[in-house]
């Protein structure tokens, strides 16, 4: 069963080292165990010294304990904070060691739902210590971050890089002063908290934010310029050098789930990117942590798997303005990773860009869909050329200029086949809307493999949170190695859905074998009811269909449902119904309230009339409150009508009398299902007459003739009832009857 996680931090005072030392190398010390718990992931950033630590800690979801996770070597999954994973180690105490022994392993049961799109609601906390001060001003510190007069802060930059899908917005607050010194314990967990406190002792909802910043004294005991935690809803920076707005930008990087931008050499070698060294100004970031944010254009991204010449346009320009790809990906087989191939130009935020940068054609490598560090290879010069003799690939430079680069590339000799995973894009990166809405995302599959291979058919499904909705259409693509096909996802919350981050996942799978060969993940945010949605009520009539003859009383049950928003008033529905012209309906009741959400039903009875003729009829019920056109909907049913071919009962008690030369009739009424139209007087066996009523006179008779009379009853369907009995009288001198 899935529960739903509240992100959780908790840092012990002591940090570990993720080098295993003495005993604890030992497989069989410590007591195995087996725990599914929230991993917590972070990154300590000490510039000046070049180095960078990592911290990995993870909450028992069953006792809520807290364990320290010790690796080997830095882990090679894709592990996030926030994600839920199952550890099999071995534990010593609070310490789990995972030892690379094939015994030991992080599995992720739920990846972490990391918001890459749309507004980051920010608190930046400014907190001194009782012997040192933050030496930034909280107006500084807001223009750095918010609302540079110039628009050079950091939430220019992320709107720049990520093209208008995310931004910062919030508040700065403080300075308020904590109890401890510098001289006090390394313990940021304990100081991020001491500030909480504080900022909600002044009034301040810190729950209403999802990115909490921490700026301190640039003297601590810790010695980092700053620390952020790998991604986490919500995540925590903090902050020692608020003089350095790239230190900011850094952090909220690791935020947003990025990684440093090495060089094979350098942990943070790579400068053109703002997860490389702080102190070179704002930048964007680059290649590899555009694909992994989602933030360009899929279409503007171009798998290569064959050999042959290709333009790469700038990374920094709107996909509208680009002339060529901006990012070419090529496949590393041989470790599972990629090459990315770009182009970067001073253009916007990159015109702190050293020229080393923007000469010509960025070379980097990363595990694609991973928050492993990047790393720059090369950058080349025209005529230069980076080779990978293993992988068979070589690319040279041919010519740059300030719109394109131009690249040969060169990939194997007798090329076998290499079947890749397909590269998988979705634009845009996240959306928001009320719950209930359908919203549309954009699908690219590029198949990856080589040459040498096989057209693929690819199956595209969404995998959404429960009780959702979506379809993928087409749900299959057929490609050949280097093409790339379009579809389109949609996905749509339960109107009941609680505000929060979604996650919605495209998967790729090989039609031929089910098996699930790419994958990306997009954001659905639901935004918090504020406002009152109205919706279209859903209306029902049962049954559908019904059928008799004319003149009969159907009944009809309707149900109207109210699909408000829960922050709507109650409405008042009004029903009307739709019919036959001559024909009667009535509903009980007509009217009633309903609250979002409500249901109610009324019964509508209609009554065809007898003279209606055979056929199909519709009966239309209309609800509506008489205002809003969003509060108007019907329903239709049918009403059938069938022949009559029951026959009045024959007349009885028909009796004749003379008088003045006239024989007068008088008989007792017949009965119909439906009802009796007249009857039919008849004379010697022959019709002389017909009356609506029970009496008649015959004037037209002769004396001393003798006459036999019987009566018959129609209805509208002209069906004739028996004779009544029969009755006779002959006309004598002076009227007598013999």
């Amino acid at each position: 069963m899935k529960k739903k996680i509240l992100f959780f931090l908790i840092i012990l005072p002591v940090l570990f080292c993720l080098t295993l030392t003495g005993s604890a190398k030992e497989n069989d010390v410590g007591t195995a165990v087996t725990i599914t718990g929230e991993l917590a992931v972070l990154v300590m950033d000490d510039f000046d010294k070049k180095t960078a630590k990592y911290s990995y800690h993870l909450k028992d979801l069953e006792t809520n304990e807290v364990y320290n996770l010790n690796f080997t070597s830095h882990p090679s999954k894709k592990v996030k904070t926030g994600a839920v994973v199952t550890v099999r180690g071995k534990a010593v105490g609070n310490e789990i060691y995972l030892f690379a022994d094939g015994e030991s392993q992080i599995e992720t049961v739920l990846p972490a739902t990391v918001l890459v799109a749309g507004e980051q609601k920010t608190i930046v906390i400014v907190a001194n210590f009782l012997d040192q001060s933050v030496s930034c001003s909280a107006s500084d510190i807001q223009d750095r971050l918010f609302t540079d007069p110039v628009n050079l802060s950091v939430d220019d930059l992320y709107q720049e890089m990520s093209f208008g899908q995310l931004w910062f917005a919030g508040q700065v607050v403080g300075p308020y002063t904590l109890n401890f010194d510098s001289a006090s314990a390394c313990n940021i967990a304990a100081w991020a908290d001491a500030a909480d406190a504080a900022a909600l002792s002044g009034g301040i909802n810190i729950g209403a934010y999802n990115r909490k910043v921490y700026v301190m004294p640039r003297s601590n005991p810790c010695g980092y310029i700053g620390v952020g935690t790998v991604g986490g809803n919500p995540s925590r920076s903090w902050i020692f050098r608020c003089d350095q707005g790239d230190c900011f930008a850094h952090e909220l990087g690791h935020n947003l789930g990025m990684n440093h931008a090495a060089t094979l050499t350098d942990e943070y070698g790579d400068t053109s990117d703002i997860m490389g060294y702080g102190g070179f100004g704002l930048r964007q970031i680059n290649a590899p942590h555009q694909d992994q944010m989602g933030w360009l254009n899929p279409v503007q991204i171009q798998a290569v798997v064959n050999s042959g010449t290709y333009s790469i346009a700038p990374l920094e320009l709107d996909s509208t303005q680009a002339a060529a790809p901006q990012i070419l990906i090529i496949p590393k087989p041989d470790t599972g990773e990629s090459y990315y191939l770009s182009y970067r130009q001073t253009i916007g935020f990159d015109a702190n860009l050293a020229s080393t940068y923007y000469r010509g054609l960025n070379v980097h490598r990363h595990k694609t869909d991973s928050a492993l560090r990047t790393y720059l290879l090369t950058v080349l010069a025209d005529g230069d050329s980076f080779a990978d003799s293993v992988n068979e690939l070589t690319i040279t430079q041919v010519n740059h200029t300030p719109e394109l680069v131009t690249v040969q590339i060169r990939v194997g000799s007798v090329q076998p086949c290499v079947a890749n995973a397909p590269a998988v894009g979705i634009s845009p990166a996240g959306q928001s809307a009320q719950a209930g809405a359908a919203l549309t995302y954009s699908v690219t599959v590029a198949n990856t493999d080589n040459s040498a291979c096989p057209q693929t058919a690819f199956s595209l499904a969404s995998s959404l949170p429960a009780g959702w909705t979506g379809s993928v259409s087409p749900a299959t693509l057929t490609l050949a190695p280097g093409a790339t096909g379009s579809a389109t996802l949609q996905a749509a919350s339960p109107i009941t859905a609680a505000a929060g981050d979604y996650a919605v996942i495209l998967n790729a799978a090989d039609a031929a074998t089910g098996v699930i060969e790419g994958s990306r993940t997009v954001t659905y945010s639901v935004l918090p009811r504020t406002v009152c949605v109205p919706g279209t009520p859903a209306v029902s009539i049962s049954p559908s269909a019904q059928s008799g003859q004319a003149g009969s009383t159907f009944g009809y049950t309707v149900a109207v449902t109210n699909k408000d928003s829960a922050e709507c008033q109650q409405t008042a529905f009004n029903l009307a119904a739709s019919l036959p012209a001559g024909w009667s309906g009535t509903f009980s009741p007509s009217t009633f309230n309903l609250a979002p959400g409500g249901t109610g039903s009324s019964t509508l009875l209609v009554t065809s009339p007898s003279s209606a003729p055979a056929g199909s009829y519709s009966v239309m019920t209309t609800v509506s409150d008489g205002a809003s056109p969003l509060h108007t909907a019907s329903v239709s049913a049918t009403y059938g009508v069938t022949g009559d071919t029951t026959a009045p009962t024959a007349p009885t008690g028909l009796s004749a009398s003379l008088a003045k030369g006239k024989v007068n009739l008088s008989w007792r009424a017949s009965s119909d299902n439906v009802g009796v139209t007249g009857y039919k007087v008849w004379r010697n066996n022959a019709v002389i007459g017909q009356t609506t009523g029970t009496a008649f006179t015959d004037s037209t008779i002769a004396n001393g003739q003798g006459y036999s009379y019987f009566i018959t009853a129609f209805d509208a369907a002209a069906n004739a009832s028996g004779a009544s009995n029969t009755v006779s009288v002959t006309l004598t001198t002076r009227g007598k009857k013999k």
